[in-house]
């Protein structure tokens, strides 16, 4: 099957067609810090000026290997919204609260809500499972101080873009089996949910390399060093025994994106056990669109989209 570029949003079709540095070091010849700084630079150089809010403030969550470092939003007090825990992406070993500032602030703008954004544990000083079992503290620690938080107490729910929403879909599927909090929704911006097989799906052989997810392999390989962890459902969501009983979804995929067709089998997965599902695919796009909010209009619709969706 051949890729028609004419499709791809304008934007990202000029991005795409600026020559790469020939005298750039191959991924995993770059150090991790070095990467982590440069992912930073290049979500502000995509980033617009955010929405201001009542409340922002920085704190830390007690974890299983020490203090997480957590962030609140606070939309407008005059309504009492849900309350979201939000999971950034970057690769698994990327990101931070800092990189996904702008995205928090306008889903805790939109919904009148609280948003709290959690830093994890990541590769490769960290591996697998350690990420989730982050994450899932943080979750059982917003659960219990919704009230102080000022959130709504029955609406929770999580969020993620990229890896953050491979870990989001992680956290619905362990608080399910584990009898944890009640999660009242989940928002997934092109989860990877197949890191057993990413190479069995179409959209990876089309858009594997170069499409701005040419370092997938190399997240994989640091996060699930051990071929074992990557068929864990918690390391790869789609492949859990059952998917019943999973809160309502709202999951979006970009055209361009390796991870397509993996999202949108997620959903198909989901609608089949019973789950409900607004999937949508925005065919011009490409992998990460979400956080290019100086670049496409796109970016903030799709927020409002699934904050919509709740």
């Amino acid at each position: 099957m051949s890729v028609d570029q004419d499709l791809m949003h304008p934007v990202f079709r000029e991005l795409l067609g600026v020559p790469a540095d020939p005298d750039a070091l191959p991924i995993e010849e770059r150090s991790i810090e070095e990467l982590r700084e440069e992912f930073a630079t290049d979500m502000r150089n995509v980033d617009k000026e955010a929405p201001e809010l009542d409340s922002v403030s920085d704190f830390v969550i007690p974890g299983p290997a020490g203090d997480i470092a957590a962030r609140a939003y606070a939309g407008s007090r005059a309504t009492r919204g849900p309350t979201i825990l939000f999971i950034h992406g970057g690769g698994f070993f990327r990101g931070s609260i800092a990189t996904h500032d702008s995205i928090c602030r306008v889903l805790a703008a939109e919904t009148g809500g609280v948003v709290v954004s959690v830093d994890y544990r990541r590769p490769p000083e960290d591996v697998f499972p350690a990420a989730v079992d982050d994450c899932y503290a943080a979750l059982c620690w917003v659960s219990d101080n919704i009230a102080d938080l000022g959130g709504d107490s029955k609406k929770l729910a999580v969020a993620g873009d990229s890896a953050g929403a491979t870990q989001a879909a992680a956290l619905t599927i362990k608080a399910r089996d584990e009898d944890g909090p009640a999660i009242s929704d989940q928002i997934l911006y092109y989860p990877s949910v197949d890191h057993a097989s990413p190479e069995r799906w179409e959209s990876n052989t089309l858009f594997g390399v170069g499409y701005w997810l040419d370092s997938a392999p190399y997240c994989i390989e640091l996060y699930l060093p051990d071929e074992m962890m990557r068929t864990n459902p918690l390391a790869s969501p789609l492949l859990a025994r059952s998917h019943a009983g999973l809160p309502p979804a709202y999951i979006c995929t970009a055209g361009f994106d390796p991870l397509r067709d993996q999202g949108s089998a997620y959903a198909e997965k989901l609608r089949a056990s019973g789950v409900a599902v607004t999937y949508e695919n925005l065919d011009n796009m490409l992998h990460g669109f979400v956080s290019c909010r100086g670049l496409v209009e796109e970016a903030d619709a799709v927020i409002r989209r699934s904050i919509a969706a709740l």
